[in-house]
């Protein structure tokens, strides 16, 4: 296990968004304030969006986003991030689809500085600025009867305004506009005076799940108005929250079956180590390292990346990563341009069953003509680099048999071909 201190240093570089932009001293001069006492002082703050601006191919990437799907998903899919979407006071899509966009698509125009972008950014913010009411809510307030394809309820679900705080904040760092500090200094006093009476699971889970969201924000703000009832609010936020403190260190939760949704699991970790922030305590910042611990053992890819499959994962008996037997085969290109030599077969009766994800209770396996690839090998415990394909095999054909992903002991998706 990696150290208290090292796991505080990247700690302090993922809570950067906590960061704000001061002028201060000679016009023009700026300067950068990170955490307020008695938040914890942080290694590094995060600059302003749009202070750095991309070149080469890390700016094509985001050229291309602006060209593609994230600069035209209005017109790509109207139907929710169209006019009627509640974000812009329509009876359309009231809940978290909107705002998922416009928290892609506000730093991505103004990264860019893309005028175009930045004028379809513009309508959602200033309805959610003027959507506040006195008591300060805002948003969606009014559900609609089902309609295909649309969210239409929930529409004063906690969890959708978090996003929304998120967009606001990235605004306030673009642009300095003074309204977002006084919206969020409203919304949060609402939340300290209604939490207690409708606390975050009042309308979805989600909320609590993603409370880390709502809780960056409230210290974000902090750091700005030094207001003490933030702090107040940021406790009673973590004890609504969902306990992955618990859930990583007593309850094994990642090691048991149906636990935990995967993006509530990627989304939410971070609560413990965004809380630290206020309460410096060891546990807060080791329960997240024994997560990251059993998603690496139970979830990991050869890759470097992690499956989605939290919720379906039967515990270390069902899975292991190292393997005593063949595996490095590439597939015979003669079956690969003719699929039907292959042959399946399904056992649909061990699908049904409570621990079919092993080799022996595969409920589908798939019969292939292989030889062994003579330049694959093992690094560590996990599959080496894809090889290229096609490559000449000096090794006899073998039928070897496929079977889902969740059933192997040494996970690989993806094959090289061989031929003689």
């Amino acid at each position: 296990m990696r150290s208290i201190c090292n796991i505080r240093f990247l700690a302090c570089m993922a809570l950067s968004i906590c960061s704000l932009r001061l002028t201060c001293g000679e016009v023009g001069e700026t300067c950068y304030q990170g955490n307020r006492p008695p938040l914890v002082e942080k290694s590094y703050i995060g600059l302003p969006l749009g202070s750095i601006h991309a070149r080469g191919w890390l700016e094509e990437m985001l050229l291309r986003q602006a060209s593609g799907a994230t600069g035209h998903m209005d017109t790509l899919y109207p139907e929710v991030m169209g006019e009627r979407n509640g974000w812009l006071g329509g009876d359309g899509d009231q809940w978290e689809r909107g705002p998922y966009w416009i928290d892609g698509l506000l730093p991505l125009a103004y990264i860019l500085d893309d005028d175009a972008l930045k004028a379809k950014v513009q309508p959602w913010v200033e309805w959610a600025l003027s959507s506040q009411r006195e008591d300060g809510y805002f948003g969606p307030a009014k559900d609609y009867p089902y309609e295909p394809g649309l969210q239409r309820d929930n529409s004063a679900d906690w969890w959708p305004r978090m996003v929304m705080l998120k967009i606001l904040q990235q605004y306030w760092s673009a642009t300095q506009d003074e309204r977002v500090i006084d919206f969020m200094s409203a919304y949060f006093r609402y939340q300290l005076e209604t939490l207690p009476e409708k606390p975050l699971g009042h309308w979805t889970d989600w909320a609590r799940f993603r409370m880390g969201d709502n809780l960056q924000a409230v210290y974000w703000l902090f750091n700005i108005t030094g207001e003490d009832y933030l702090l107040e609010l940021a406790d009673l936020l973590y004890g609504q929250g969902f306990d992955f403190v618990g859930f990583f260190n007593e309850d094994g939760g990642l090691k048991r079956l149906e636990t935990i949704h995967c993006v509530d699991l990627a989304q939410g970790m971070k609560a413990p180590v965004i809380y630290w922030q206020q309460h410096p305590e060891d546990i807060y910042i080791e329960s997240v390292e024994a997560g990251l611990e059993d998603i690496r053992l139970l979830h990991g890819q050869p890759q470097g990346m992690y499956g989605g499959d939290e919720a379906v994962q039967f515990g270390l008996e069902y899975y292991e990563v190292t393997t005593t037997d063949k595996w490095n085969y590439g597939l015979v290109e003669s079956m690969v341009r003719n699929p039907g030599s292959c042959t399946e077969e399904i056992d649909e009766s061990k699908a049904s069953e409570k621990f079919f994800w092993n080799m022996e209770g595969a409920p589908v396996r798939i019969r292939v003509w292989a030889q062994e690839h003579p330049y694959w090998e093992k690094y560590g415990p996990d599959a080496g680099p894809l090889p290229f394909s096609v490559r000449t095999s000096p090794y006899p054909e073998e039928e070897i048999v496929l079977v889902p992903y969740g059933c192997t002991t040494l996970r690989i998706s993806e094959f090289p071909v061989v031929r003689h």
